[in-house]
C-alpha cells in the first residue's frame, strides 16, 4: 500500500512514539488511525499501547478485524502476545477460530505451531505437526516440524525416527538435527551437522552457540580457537554516581510497570519492558549509552587479531553499534533460562539491582555464561559466573548460551542489549 508522504511521515513518527514509550504515543497512534485505518501495523501498535494503560477495550478493535480477515498472520501473532502477556491461558483462542475457517492455511498452522511452543506446549505443537502430515500437508516439512517440537517436548524416541525418515539434505534438518544429537550426547554426530549449518551459513550464531556446547563436550581443540582469551566474558564498573543510579532504578520499575511475562523469552517469574530502551527520552538512559558504547570499544580493542573464518573476530575493525535495549525484572523465585541472542556479536547485562547477599543462597542470581539450555539437559558447567553487581557491566560473545540462577529473595534489576556492526 502506498501512501503520499505526509501519511507516511504521520505513520513513522506514529510507530516511532509507540516504541520510543512516549507520553503521546496513543494519541500519536489514534491520529494517525484516522488517516489510515486499514494499516495493521498501526493497529497493532495501537492495541500494545491501549493494553499499556489497561484500558479494558484494549485488543476489541483487534479481534474485530481478525474476525474479517482471519489469514492475517502479523494480527495473530500479536493479539497471542498481547493475551498471554495478560495472563489469558487461552491466547491462542482467536487463531484457533480462524484455523476452523481456513483449515488449509499452512502459514496458519506454522504460526500456531510456533506459539504453542513459546508458550510451552511443545508436544501439542508435535501432535499438530502430525495431524496435518496425516491430513495431506507436505510430508517432509511437516515432519520436520514434528521432530523438531518432539525434541524440545524430550519425545527423543520418536524425534530420533521422524530425522531418520528426512532426506540427509533437507533444508532446514541440519540445525533441529543437531540439537537432536546434543540431547543424546553425540556431540560427533551433532559436529558433522553443526558444519554443516556454519559452511552454509557462516554468521549463524544459534549455529556457532551450539557449536561451543559440541566443541566442549567433545573436548575438540578448536574451542579455544572459537573462545580465546581474548573474548572471555569481562565484568565492568562503569563507575556510575549512585544519583544516576537511583534515578535510572526509579525510571525502571516505573517502566515496567503492569508488564507481564513475554511470550517466547527467557524470563521466568519477572517482566520485560516494551519497545526499544535506547529510544525513550531519559536523561540517564542517554549518558548510559555513552557509557555502553565506551565499553564495548574497550572490549573489542582487546579483541586477538583479526580471524576472516571466526564468527565474531572477523569482525574485528568494523565499527559497532547498540541494538535494541531492554530491562528485565526478575522476582523472587525467578530466573532467565539459558538462551541466546541470534542477532547481536556482543551481548551484555547491566545490574541497577540486585538482591542482598544471602549465604545460604550465596549463587541466586548468579549470571551464567555457556550453560546449556535445559531441553539439551546436558551436564556442562558455564564457561564464566558472574554475580550480579550494581553499577557493572558484563559483557561477552552472543554466541554465548546464558541464563541466570534463580533468586530465593529480592530482585534482579538488569538492562540487556546487543551490539552488532553498524549497517551501512
Amino acid at each position: 500500500m502506498a501512501y503520499s508522504d505526509t501519511d507516511q511521515a504521520l505513520r513513522d513518527e506514529a510507530i516511532a512514539a509507540y516504541q520510543a514509550v512516549t507520553e503521546d504515543a496513543l494519541q500519536r497512534l489514534q491520529q494517525a488511525r484516522e488517516r489510515l485505518p486499514l494499516d495493521g501495523g498501526l493497529l497493532i501498535c495501537e492495541a500494545g499501547a491501549l493494553q499499556s494503560v489497561n484500558d479494558p477495550a484494549a485488543l476489541e478493535q483487534l479481534v474485530s478485524v481478525l474476525d474479517q480477515a482471519p489469514d492475517w498472520i502479523d494480527g495473530h501473532r500479536a493479539l497471542a502476545r498481547y493475551r498471554f502477556e495478560n495472563g489469558n491461558p487461552d491466547y491462542l483462542a482467536q487463531l484457533e477460530k480462524a484455523l476452523k475457517v481456513l483449515p488449509n492455511k499452512g502459514p496458519l498452522w506454522r504460526l500456531y505451531m510456533q506459539l504453542l511452543a513459546d508458550g510451552g506446549y511443545s508436544e501439542k505443537a508435535a501432535t499438530t505437526a502430525r495431524m496435518l502430515r496425516k491430513r495431506g500437508a507436505p510430508v517432509n516439512d511437516f515432519i520436520l516440524l514434528e521432530a523438531r517440537y518432539a525434541g524440545m517436548a524430550g519425545l527423543h524416541d520418536l524425534a530420533e525416527d521422524l530425522f531418520s525418515q528426512l532426506p540427509a539434505h533437507w533444508t532446514g534438518k541440519a540445525l533441529d538435527e543437531a540439537r537432536h544429537r546434543l540431547r543424546q550426547g553425540d556431540g560427533e554426530r551433532a559436529e558433522i551437522q553443526l558444519a554443516a549449518v556454519r559452511n552454509a551459513r557462516p554468521d549463524a550464531i544459534v549455529a556457532w552457540a551450539l557449536t561451543e556446547i559440541c566443541w566442549r563436550l567433545t573436548d575438540d581443540p578448536r574451542h579455544a580457537w572459537l573462545l580465546p582469551d581474548s573474548l572471555l566474558p569481562v565484568q565492568i564498573d562503569l563507575k556510575l554516581d549512585c544519583t544516576m543510579l537511583d534515578n535510572l532504578r526509579v525510571a525502571l520499575y516505573d517502566w515496567h510497570g503492569n508488564q507481564s511475562r513475554p511470550l517466547g523469552q527467557s524470563v521466568r517469574e519477572g517482566t520485560q519492558t516494551r519497545g526499544n530502551l535506547f529510544l525513550r527520552d531519559n536523561a540517564e538512559v542517554r549518558q548510559l549509552t555513552e557509557y555502553f558504547m565506551s565499553a564495548v570499544e574497550s572490549y573489542q580493542s582487546e579483541w586477538s587479531e583479526l580471524d576472516p573464518e571466526h564468527p565474531i573476530l572477523r569482525y574485528r575493525r568494523f565499527p559497532m553499534g547498540l541494538t535494541a535495549g531492554w530491562s528485565v525484572l526478575i522476582r523472587s523465585s525467578g530466573r532467565h533460562v539459558s538462551h541466546v541472542h541470534d542477532e547481536g556479536l556482543i551481548s551484555s547485562a547491566f545490574h541497577v539491582a540486585a538482591p542482598a547477599p544471602d549465604p545460604e543462597y550465596p549463587h541466586q542470581g548468579d549470571l551464567e555464561l555457556g550453560r546449556p539450555p535445559e531441553d539439551l539437559a546436558l551436564d556442562l558447567k558455564p564457561v564464566a559466573q558472574f554475580s550480579p553487581k550494581v553499577g557493572h557491566l558484563v559483557l561477552f560473545p552472543s554466541f554465548l548460551y546464558h541464563g541466570t540462577r534463580a533468586i530465593h529473595e529480592g530482585q534482579r534489576l538488569a538492562i540487556a542489549f546487543d551490539a552488532a556492526v553498524i549497517k551501512t
